[in-house]
């Protein structure tokens, strides 16, 4: 009897360790739902469109060219060997859905929607980091009904993938600046670079984001000091 006592206390241990911690569990359950605001708000914007909106399904100026140099490229007959009138990266990604799944605009707007939902994510992960919980739920939140960003996800447009690239850029630069790691600098500067192809005005950033990086290191391997009024209080990482 003691022995299966002792048995059924270690399995019940080895639940308990394997189960995630409740701040885990609370992050996640506020990741979720932040993630299905942000999609039914935009949600509900692509439904109305696609049935209100005349030229849903027929893109004009920016969004017809994109949608055009997409589908030259899903042909596979490209765009010739001139320079690029615009950055390249998102129809170049419009295109290898379209030789997916054909010239769907709507669904190509769906996906919009989507990676919107995920930048509402990252956005509320971001501020976890630099504020916690309450900080990421509020801004995940705002991000997830904030109007602009709701009607820009449905385009076919380069602005949702750019605040995508951008939001998952700023959030692993501040891992790598914090854990000092080398592979998650390199991860931020691919995207960083897949940013800078999307909308190339990212790189008038370089100046800020090297010092930022700069300084971080530096107060990552300083102690952290608080001082209040005839006492000192030193906190080492």
């Amino acid at each position: 009897m003691p022995s299966e006592r002792k048995e059924r206390q270690a399995s019940f241990g080895q639940r308990a360790v394997a189960r995630p911690s409740d701040p885990t569990r609370r992050r996640r359950v506020m990741l979720g739902l932040v993630f299905l605001a942000a999609l039914g708000m935009r949600g509900a914007h692509w439904s109305g469109q696609a049935r209100h909106n005349p030229v849903f399904h027929a893109p004009g100026m920016d969004e017809g060219k994109h949608h055009e140099w997409a589908q030259l490229i899903a042909s596979g007959e490209g765009l010739g060997p001139r320079p690029y009138f615009r950055a390249p990266l998102y129809y170049h990604l419009l295109g290898g859905l379209y030789a997916a799944v054909g010239p769907q605009v709507a669904f190509a707007r769906a996906l919009g929607c989507v990676l919107g939902a995920l930048t509402c994510c990252l956005l509320a992960r971001l501020g976890i980091a630099l504020g916690g919980v309450g900080v990421g739920l509020l801004a995940g939140l705002i991000a997830a009904v904030y109007w602009p960003l709701v009607y820009f996800d449905a385009l076919l447009l380069t602005v949702g993938l750019e605040v995508f690239l951008n939001v998952l850029m700023l959030l692993l630069l501040l891992a790598a600046v914090r854990r000092g790691s080398l592979p998650l600098f390199l991860l931020a500067g691919v995207v960083w670079g897949l940013s800078a192809l999307n909308r190339p005005n990212v790189l008038a950033f370089a100046p800020g984001i090297l010092a930022w990086i700069w300084i971080g290191s530096r107060l990552a391997d300083r102690p952290r000091r608080w001082c209040l009024p005839g006492r000192r209080w030193r906190c080492c990482r």
